[in-house]
Order: C-alpha cells, then sequence, then structure tokens
C-alpha cells in the first residue's frame, strides 16, 4: 500500500472487471462497504464495517479517490463521511446499476 488512507477517504481496489469501493474508518482501520454477509463477495447486497485486509480481498493496492470541487461542490468531512456510512451498516438495497458499493460511498462522502 502506497497510500495511507485518512478517516472517511473513499477507497477503491481493482478486481480485475470492475472496481469495489468504501468508506475508510481510521479508529478501527475498518472500511465500511457493500458486501456479503459471509465471505467476500462484492455483488451482495449489505452494508457492513471489516478490517481493511477484508476489504483488500487479497489484492495488496488500492487508491483514495478525489472529489474534484468543480464536480462535487460539499463532500462531508473524514469524520461525518464515517457516521453517515456507520449509520447504514445493515442496509440491503444492493443494485448493481442503480445502487452499487460506489453509489453508496460517494453518497456518504
Amino acid at each position: 500500500m502506497a497510500v495511507s488512507p485518512k478517516n472517511g477517504d473513499v477507497l477503491r481496489v481493482n478486481r480485475g472487471l470492475y472496481s469495489h469501493y468504501g468508506v475508510y474508518a481510521a479508529d478501527k482501520n475498518h472500511v465500511i462497504h457493500y458486501t456479503g454477509t459471509e465471505g467476500h463477495s462484492d455483488f451482495k447486497g449489505v452494508v457492513r464495517e471489516t478490517s481493511l485486509n477484508e476489504f483488500l480481498d487479497g489484492d495488496d493496492e488500492f487508491s483514495v479517490c478525489r472529489f474534484d470541487p468543480e464536480d462535487y461542490p460539499h463532500v462531508y468531512s473524514g469524520t461525518e463521511t464515517v457516521r453517515r456510512a456507520r449509520a447504514r451498516i445493515g442496509e440491503r438495497r444492493y443494485n448493481l446499476l442503480g445502487h452499487n458499493c460506489e453509489h453508496f460511498a460517494v453518497e456518504c462522502k
């Protein structure tokens, strides 16, 4: 990992055919993201808080998403981003096209 994430950063890990996104929670070195209740499937419909290692699922690199103020005029602080993400733990609204892990992470940010 070349980048040290900060609290509330939106992380992206490349899975080859797609990217997986989550919100970094620095207090526990965790990531809040859509995933399966068991195992590591990114295409399951529940928001969970997992370790960074579980989020990476064997990958050793990730990137931190940057939000251009021109495209995103209002972003929340890191603390507020994590609070918003944790408030949605247990949510089961996953939809590949309309409400996926990227939508979730950007909405929290």
